[in-house]
C-alpha cells in the first residue's frame, strides 16, 4: 500500500491548495487530477515533502530509506530523453546492461510494445526521430517489463490521439491488475474512467 497523508507543501517551496491524502493498494490504479499532480509524484520519488508523510507498506519513506524504496518503484516523467541514441540503446541503459537485455526480456518488451501499438521497427530509430507519443509508449512498456511493485506516471497520454490514449489507459489498468500499484498524474478521461481511486 502507498499512503500519502496530509501533504501540504514540498521541500521546493510549492504549497498545495489543500492538504493531500491518498491511499492506494496493490491491484489499484489511482489518478491524480489535482493541479500540479506531477509535483506530487516528484515528491514521492525524491522524498521532498516539507510536511506530512509518504509510506509504502507501512514503511515511511525518509531520506535514509528512499534508495531502498526506489528499487521497488518505476517512474515515467513528463519530460523524456531526446538524446542522439537509439531506442535499443535506451532499452539497454534502462535495463543496465552493456550486453543488451536477454532474449526473454526482449520478447516481453516486444509483447508490451504490441499491446501499446508500438511497431517493432522503432528499435533502431533515434529517440529524436520518434514522436512524443511513440517515445512515451516505449518508455511505459519498459516499466511494464520490470515488474516494479509501484509505478508512477506523469501525463502518460500527452500528445496522443484518442486510440492511443485508450490503449494506454487499458495498459495502466492491466499493470494494476497484475498486483501492482499504479498512480497517474493526469486529467485524461480515459484514465480517470479506468481508475479505482481519483484524487481531485
Amino acid at each position: 500500500m502507498l499512503a500519502l497523508k496530509e501533504l501540504k507543501s514540498l521541500g521546493t517551496g510549492y504549497t498545495f491548495a489543500k492538504p493531500l491524502t491518498l491511499y492506494v493498494k496493490e491491484g489499484q490504479l489511482a489518478c491524480l487530477t489535482v493541479e500540479n499532480g506531477n509535483a506530487f509524484l516528484a515528491a514521492i520519488m525524491a522524498r521532498m515533502p516539507a510536511d506530512g508523510y509518504i509510506s509504502i507498506d507501512s514503511e515511511r519513506i525518509t531520506p535514509r530509506t528512499i534508495h531502498v524504496m526506489k528499487s521497488c518503484m518505476g517512474y515515467l516523467p513528463e519530460q523524456l530523453p531526446r538524446d542522439g541514441i537509439t531506442v535499443d540503446e535506451l532499452v539497454d541503459m534502462f535495463f543496465d546492461s552493456e550486453a543488451g537485455i536477454d532474449d526473454y526480456s526482449r520478447s516481453m518488451l516486444i509483447r508490451e510494445w504490441t499491446a501499446l501499438g508500438v511497431d517493432r521497427s522503432v528499435a533502431n530509430r533515434q529517440l529524436g526521430k520518434l514522436s512524443s507519443a511513440e517515445l512515451r509508449k516505449v518508455c511505459l512498456s519498459m516499466l511494464g517489463v520490470t515488474k516494479r511493485a509501484v509505478i508512477l506516471v506523469d501525463n502518460p497520454t500527452k500528445d496522443m490521439e484518442p486510440d492511443d490514449r485508450q490503449r494506454v489507459a487499458e495498459y495502466l489498468r492491466q499493470l494494476a491488475a497484475d498486483d501492482r500499484l499504479v498512480v497517474a498524474a493526469t486529467t485524461d478521461e480515459y484514465i480517470i474512467d479506468k481508475s479505482d481511486v481519483v484524487l481531485k
